[in-house]
Parts: C-alpha cells; structure tokens; sequence
C-alpha cells in the first residue's frame, strides 16, 4: 500500500565558526535531535534518518526538510535511481520505499528484526537489498539470534545470507548465543561484482567481533584478519576497489588494499594517554574522490582526517563536540556530512 507523503518545515541550519581558520563555511542543523543514519546522495542532496523521522537536504545542509513523520532508524540510497530509497521506519522496522523523492510511500512489510541496523542496496545486482539486526525468538520477543538478510525483489521477500552460519564463519566462533549485536555495518566489496564487507559487534562481549568478507552474494563468507575486535563501521567506494576501511571498537582504523585477506591497524586517530586510553572510533568515511583521503570520528576527541592512507591523522577542529557517530561523503568528494552530540554538520570539501 502507498500513502502519501507529508513534507514538514525546513530546518534552517547555523554557520559555525572554525577556530582553526577563523571561517564559518560548516553548517549545523538538526540540533537536540538524535541522529541514526546518513546517506548523501550527491553534493547537495544527503538524507538523514533521525528519532524525528527522515530529513532531506537538497542545498548542502543549509536546510533539511522533515519527509517522513516516524523515527527512522536505517536507510539506503539507489544510485542509479534518483529520489529511491529504502527506509526502516517506525516501532514495528517497517520497510518503506519511495521512488519520487517522499511524495509518496509505499510500505514493503516488517523486517524480522526488534532493531534494525543497517540497510545496503547493490545497485550491481537489480532488486538486491541487505538488512541487518538482532533476531527475536518468536518474531517479537527475547534476542536469541542475529542474521544479516538478502532481498533479491525490492525489499518484498527476505531470506538469509550464510553470515555467521556457513563456510569457515560461524557463529561458535564468538559467542554461545544470546548476544545481541550493537553493530553490524556493511559496505560494498567494489572488486567482485557481488562482494559486501559486513562487521559487527556484541554488546555482552566486550569489544568482540569480527568483519567478513563474501564474494558471492552472502551464501558464503570468510573472515578478515580483525577477528575478536569489534567493528562499528566500514567504507569503501568504487573509484578504490580493492581498498576498504573499518573503524574498530578498542580504538583505531584497520585498512585492507586486497579485498579484505590482510588488515593493516592505521596510527591513530586520536591521542592515547595512561589515564584515558585511546578514543573508541564510530565511524569511518572514504573519501572517493581523493586516494587515501579518510575521515573518521570518535567517541571522545571529534572528527579526523588522513590524507595518507592512515599514516597520519589530523583533527578537524569545526565546532563539533567530541563524540562524532555518523559520517557520509557524497560520490562527488564534495561534501562531508558529520553527526555529533551537538548537531549534524556538513563541511564542504573545497570541490564542486
């Protein structure tokens, strides 16, 4: 069924000075509102899944527009479909899709998950979609286990991929059973033509888990070297097809330029001291139009940028607060869209 869509008020976003530079080219907008999820989709136009329902922006973060009144809590963009994409929406992780940018919407079913994590469209393979999240006993009950799911028809029917079930990976590798997942990131392996990075971590097991890697669609799949270390977010693009990156739960960002058989930790971001520890890394964004440009957020010293691989990080000082969860850079390398505990951001990049 599709109903139509409702666009609330725009959102006007505040210029935020840059200590650094003494420029105030970064906007702040979506204040006091939590955010779960971004996906940009070009310079200008990004989309952000928030406890508030969906928002759009179509002018790089000077406004965002309210259109889907119910908490979202994942979403994906069709690159090669303007104005589709998929949404995980409101208590009952309903799947809802729309094809004319939020004029309307039409519902796909629940998702059998009492959260949703992740969503990931693979624009290679028509019709593919991926979810991830916690699976009840009983549809609607006690967590007991965790599945990471595959469409292959828009999002109308699900089944499960092999994650954690067969191949070499297995869940008996980390844990009993029970545990539910805080993470499960995804990212799409660019050198096979249906390869997906998928991390994860448990949230009764410390800083476990894992990030596998599958080259044929989810029916089997084989771990990367970050094995027992949790991941919170991976990213890659197309323009670096062999390369990817995983922020990782003790603190860190791991790399792999071979499709995810080898894992190098880089240095950094962040400082470590005897008192503190070093700053856990929540997420991680690849810039695509700029080699070994990466950005990175943390838990406790802001927003980092390496523009050699990982080598060395610099942090960018923007008027953020110290916790950074989501970070997304447009396809163009334009635009960089950044929530923290004190708004959403978008920096521009210096490119048009």
């Amino acid at each position: 069924m599709c109903v139509p869509g409702v666009r609330g008020p725009s959102v006007v976003s505040q210029h935020v000075l840059n200590p650094s530079t003494g420029t105030a080219s970064t906007l702040r907008g979506l204040r006091g509102t939590r955010v779960f999820d971004i996906s940009a989709a070009s310079r200008d136009i990004a989309y952000a899944a928030t406890g508030r329902g969906l928002y759009e922006t179509k002018n790089a973060g000077a406004t965002w527009t309210q259109i889907l009144g119910m908490p979202v809590l994942a979403l994906t963009l069709d690159p090669s479909a303007p104005g589709t994409l998929y949404v995980a929406a409101g208590a009952e992780d309903l799947l809802v899709r729309t094809t004319n940018d939020g004029a309307t919407w039409c519902g796909m079913g629940p998702l059998p998950f009492i959260d949703v994590l992740a969503l990931l469209l693979d624009p290679r393979v028509p019709g593919t979609l991926y979810a991830s999240g916690n699976v009840p006993s009983g549809y609607r009950g006690e967590v007991t286990d965790n599945a990471l799911l595959k469409s292959m028809d828009g999002g109308v029917s699900w089944s499960r991929t092999g994650f954690l079930s067969t191949g070499n990976a297995t869940a008996d590798d980390y844990a009993s059973g029970g545990e539910s997942f805080y993470a499960m990131p995804m990212a799409l392996d660019f050198a096979t033509t249906s390869g997906v990075y998928a991390g994860f971590g448990f949230e009764d097991a410390g800083a476990q888990g894992d990030i596998l890697i599958t080259a044929d669609g989810g029916a089997t799949w084989h771990h990367g070297e970050s094995e027992d270390i949790a991941i919170d977010d991976v990213d890659a693009v197309a323009s670096q097809p062999r390369v990817a990156y995983a922020a990782i739960g003790d603190g860190g960002v791991e790399r792999t330029t071979d499709e995810g058989a080898s894992w190098t930790l880089t240095n950094g971001p962040g400082h470590c001291d005897t008192f503190n520890g070093c700053p856990v890394t929540l997420s991680v964004a690849v810039d695509p139009a700029a080699k070994g440009t990466v950005f990175a957020g943390t838990d406790s010293q802001g927003l980092f940028k390496t523009t050699n691989r990982g080598s060395s990080w610099t942090r960018l000082n923007v008027g953020m607060s110290s916790e950074v969860v989501i970070l997304a850079v447009d396809p163009t390398g334009s635009s960089l869209f950044a929530s923290s505990g004190n708004g959403l951001f978008a920096l521009p990049l210096g490119r048009s």
